[in-house]
């Protein structure tokens, strides 16, 4: 079964500051590998620090189904 683009019930609701754990958490599911398949080691503190720098939660969303 397809599910056509008027069968989705989405909303977009404003990240908040809370939001960063979630974020951070996203992040690094969907980049570890990639960042480990360029041949660099994973280095959670750096890439914690890093995420805190750049997380402005006024140009994110968080989709909800």
């Amino acid at each position: 079964m397809t599910t056509s683009r008027t069968d989705l019930n989405l909303s977009f609701q404003p990240a908040q500051q809370d939001d960063f754990e979630y974020f951070y958490a996203l992040r690094s599911r969907v980049m570890r590998e990639h960042v480990e398949r360029l041949g660099r080691v994973w280095d959670e503190e750096w890439e914690y620090n890093y995420h805190r720098k750049r997380f402005d939660p006024e140009y994110l969303r968080m989709i909800h189904l």
